[in-house]
């Protein structure tokens, strides 16, 4: 009597053993066996165990399985906001519209509705209710996905909900409160400076009626910015300036990491005036906090009390011995003038100048603090009114002893009774004076009597060590100096737009490399493959598949009649890494002034987005903004050594949100943080990747975030590493590498600013850019070396390479033969890849082999024209070198000095690569000197700037 379709034949058979006669049997059906209404029959026999005898059976019994209907008892699970992360214990969205999660239950089964309501955190602002939402037709088991609506939520605000689940019949009780914080993404507002200003006794003094309010406004995920200043007058004014606010500006349309400024107008200030200013950035959603109060006196400048020159960074050690000298023009004898300064923090270390008082002075003040003391020498010696002399001051650190020098004749000298301080400062030239100054000399050891006479008399004394560093142009940004350094930062929005790599370096595989960046956006694609049983290949699953992997199950779930759609989820990921250079301290970082980041501190941006769900051909089923239940984590991996070093770590391992709350909230940021020996480097390996889960919760799927190109040990691509396959060896080595540092680049050397510590991209490639363009500031240097890298024209450089010629030390003949050969000289940035050319230069820190780069060509005795009747012996002196004899007309020439023509080599002699190395693979040119020395400074800063280390590769090239 079943009905149709319930089933037929044998169900179940069992036995009960060791049944006494005249007893009951019991026997009971297995769980599984039988399913509520079933109509079924069943009947029994009794066997004798020994003889093996059994009764007939029974006459069948009918039997309804008929269970008692369930008590629908909705409840909910625990609750989730997305996106969230826990901070201190707390749970913080950094979103507007985040969605309220919450599994829902009931053993009747069927679908529920979810209710939540959203309230004023008592803790927090305000108070009641702000919001209530719902959702029917949840599936037992399933999640409820509740976003909350735009324009409910605000920046900062604490909240709490709850949530419960109703059926037809019933509702669960409401949840216990979630509190929930909610910290919009921030924008900031760094490296505020006023402009003009300058410090004076450890106060900013601004110099006009009409500065400029500057700082650099940044937006994580790069949008555009509002800058908001205002002024008041300083609490601690004078009474009688006044009180409160004076004025507010701002500036719209800021790009995110670009420098604002914002004009103060005239009419706002009063000279003599204390005050003080701050700023923010605003965004569409956020602003940052205020800065903190930037306090300033305006002052306006008058004549005298502005340098006429300033370098960029320090020039020499006033700690150490040193002597420095100036021809001077006054017309007033009792002007209180300072001729050369080096400011400290609240002092100068010394001053070489004159008072009313005194006259001609060389003084130095005990200690960087307020109340230091004063000692030196007080001469009391009037300087010439209306005529040139000449000012020399003297220090020697050994015996603390201060001479002072008029026209070379001693005006007074005196012992210290404290030792000299260093100030890191700029030199000031001129820096409180009316009149002119000419011939600026500095020199770091003492100058005796005599040499202090031979420098006014004779233009041939000894170099000085230092002279005021090169102001950055456009030939040269690659070697900027102080505030003209620029990180060329990459944003999230630029990298997805970029262009592939240059090319000019080895085997780029990534978007975009550049020194202080790493930049890779890639759309993935997640698929399901099935074995074809016909063919044994493998082709895309469909919804229809019986075995069907976490993403295709939940996919075929989004779509509401998927058929046999071979679905596969497609998102765009883009990864942004942020380095940074160490200031001259190693405190801070470059244009980071109040942000707490350190030399080597790393910022790591993952964006998640354009989500969908394709068909065939790429066709989008369903958009991401229409998707939700799948969670997906972003994470930054850290290798263990050999693949990284020691010391780089992240508090920020990885970030779990739904898909849905992706739309919203795109990116995430991971904090970098290297630990480095003083001094010493460190290699830094990042794996960062997206992580998919199955229906249990647990991992399913880990796609790295970064270029899978895999190359072998020689650098040939060898293929492309896949999930499911076998992954070629070698292939980590394209893991994202910062090299990190504390090293002091530039120190003891008064022409580069001080640079400790940084973390360089080891994927990028850094060069050093010239111009021959007139103006710059090294043209003839850089026409040189343009000559020297093009093989074209090279073989006409000199010193000529031909077969047979003789070996160092004697150069081959000066005479064209017809014989020469094109030179294999490295270094060219524009040179094609795999070229001699376009093989990288590779600097050297060794002094010993900077001089045999240099002893090849010159300082040392050598024959020219070997066995000619010209032949010539040349003496083991420095004014010995090649150039003298292949362009001798040009120190012949009339009104040259010798002193004002280098022999300049190509390539430089800081690099392996230098003469030593090349055989007669390199070039020579007699040029200007001073040009020569101001493009080695700026190659020592480039050096500085961009961490070229011993041994690192660097190119140049020539525009």
């Amino acid at each position: 009597d079943a009905p149709a379709g319930q089933g037929t034949g044998q169900i179940w058979a069992g036995s009960a053993d060791d049944v006494a006669s005249g007893t009951q049997a019991d026997l009971t059906l297995p769980a599984g066996e039988l399913s509520d209404g079933w109509k079924v029959r069943w009947r029994v026999r009794a066997v004798n165990a020994a003889t093996t005898i059994g009764s007939p059976w029974s006459h069948w019994q009918p039997l309804t399985v008929d269970l008692p209907d369930p008590v629908s008892e909705p409840a909910v699970g625990p609750l989730q906001v997305s996106p969230s992360q826990q901070v201190d214990g707390a749970t913080v969205t950094s979103s507007l519209t985040p969605s309220l999660l919450t599994q829902v239950s009931d053993p009747v089964g069927g679908v529920l509705r979810a209710e939540a309501e959203l309230e004023h955190d008592p803790a927090g602002q305000g108070t009641g209710q702000i919001w209530t939402g719902s959702v029917d037709n949840v599936a037992v088991g399933g999640q409820a996905d509740l976003t909350v609506p735009a324009d409910t939520l605000a920046d900062g605000w604490k909240v709490r909900w709850r949530a419960r689940a109703v059926s037809a019949t019933a509702a669960s009780a409401w949840s216990d409160w979630q509190s929930f914080t909610v910290s919009l993404p921030k924008p900031t507002a760094t490296g505020l400076t006023i402009t003009p200003s300058k410090v004076v006794d450890g106060l900013t003094v601004t110099t006009t009626l009409t500065p400029t309010l500057q700082a650099t406004l940044t937006h994580p995920t790069g949008h555009a910015l509002r800058a908001e200043a205002e002024i008041e007058h300083d609490p601690a004014a004078p009474a009688g300036q006044g009180s409160g606010q004076i004025w507010t500006g701002s500036a719209d349309n800021v790009s995110s990491g670009t420098q604002t400024s914002i004009a103060v107008p005239a009419g706002t200030l009063t000279g003599g005036w204390k005050v003080r200013w701050r700023l923010r950035a605003v965004s569409d959603q956020a602003a940052s906090s205020w800065s903190d109060w930037q306090q300033v006196t305006v002052g306006v400048t008058q004549p005298g009390e502005e340098p006429l020159a300033q370098t960029v960074g320090p020039v020499f050690l006033s700690d150490q011995s040193f002597t420095t000298a100036a021809w001077l023009r006054w017309s007033n004898k009792d002007g209180d003038y300072i001729v050369l300064e080096q400011k400290g923090t609240h002092q100068v270390p010394f001053r070489l100048g004159n008072t009313a008082d005194h006259g001609l002075v060389f003084t130095f003040t005990s200690a960087d603090a307020t109340s230091a003391t004063v000692e030196g020498v007080l001469s009391g010696v009037e300087p010439p009114v209306d005529e040139w002399f000449h000012l020399a001051g003297v220090y020697d650190a050994a015996s603390r002893t201060v001479t002072l020098y008029l026209n070379g004749a001693q005006a007074g000298t005196t012992q210290l009774s404290f030792s000299a301080w260093n100030a890191q400062a700029p030199l000031q030239i001129g820096a409180a004076m009316a009149g002119s100054i000419d011939e600026v000399q500095i020199y770091q050891r003492p100058f005796s009597a005599a040499e202090v006479a031979s420098v006014i008399a004779s233009a041939t004394a000894s170099a000085p060590v230092a002279a005021a560093a090169p102001q950055k142009t456009a030939s040269t940004q690659a070697a900027a100096g102080t505030g003209d350094f620029d990180y060329n930062r990459i944003n999230l929005q630029t990298c997805q737009v970029s262009g592939s790599e240059t090319g000019h370096g080895e085997y780029d595989a990534r978007i975009r490399e550049l020194p202080y960046n790493s930049c890779w956006s890639s759309y993935l694609q997640v698929n399901d493959y099935v074995e074809d049983e016909s063919t044994g290949r493998l082709v895309k699953a469909g919804c229809g598949s019986l075995l069907k992997n976490p993403v295709l199950k939940w996919a075929c779930k989004q779509v509401a009649e998927p058929f046999d759609e071979d679905l596969a989820l497609r998102f765009r990921a883009t990864v942004v890494i942020h380095s940074y250079l160490g200031n001259a301290t190693g405190t801070g970082v470059v244009d980071g002034a109040g942000t707490g980041i350190k030399p080597t501190d790393m910022k790591m941006f993952i964006q998640l987005d354009d989500f969908a769900l394709i068909g065939e051909g790429g066709r989008v089923v369903k958009p991401g903004n229409q998707l939700s239940a799948m969670p997906i984590t972003t994470r930054l991996y850290i290798p263990d050594p050999p693949f990284t070093d020691e010391g780089c770590t992240t508090g920020d391992g990885e970030k779990k949100k739904d898909i849905s709350a992706w739309q919203s909230s795109s990116y995430d940021v991971f904090n970098i943080r290297t630990t480095i020996d003083n001094p010493g480097v460190v290699t830094c390996a990042f794996h960062p990747e997206v992580v998919l889960y199955a229906d249990s919760g647990s991992e399913w799927l880990r796609l790295p975030l970064f270029s899978q190109k895999v190359i072998d040990v020689k650098g040939e691509w060898v293929g492309v590493a896949r999930e499911g396959k076998d992954v070629p060896m070698g292939w980590k080595r394209w893991m994202p590498h910062f090299r990190c540092d504390s090293l002091a680049f530039g120190a003891n050397d008064p022409q580069v600013e001080d640079r400790v510590g940084g973390c360089i991209n080891t994927r990028s490639k850094r060069v050093f850019v010239m111009s021959t363009k007139s103006g710059t500031e090294f043209p003839e240097v850089a026409q040189h070396i343009k000559d020297a890298l093009n093989p074209s024209t090279n073989k006409s450089t000199n010193p000529p390479k031909r077969e047979g010629d003789p070996e160092v030390p004697n150069p081959p003949s000066r005479d064209v033969l017809g014989t020469e050969q094109p030179k294999r000289i490295p270094g060219n940035w524009a040179a094609p890849i795999g070229s001699d050319a376009g093989e990288p230069l590779h600097r050297t820190t060794s002094d010993e082999r900077n001089q045999q780069n240099r002893l090849v060509f010159s300082r040392r005795a050598f024959i020219s024209d070997l066995g000619k009747p010209t032949q010539k012996e040349w003496p083991d002196n420095p004014g010995s070198n090649y150039c003298k004899y292949y362009q001798w007309e040009k120190y012949i020439a009339p009104g040259v000095r010798w002193k004002d023509l280098n022999c300049d080599e190509y390539p430089f002699a800081a690099t392996l690569e230098g003469a030593a190395s090349a055989e007669w693979d390199f070039s020579i040119r007699a040029l200007n000197a001073k040009q020569n020395r101001d493009q080695g400074n700026a190659l020592k800063r480039f050096f500085a700037e961009f961490r070229v280390g011993d041994e690192n590769s660097f190119w140049v090239m020539i525009e």
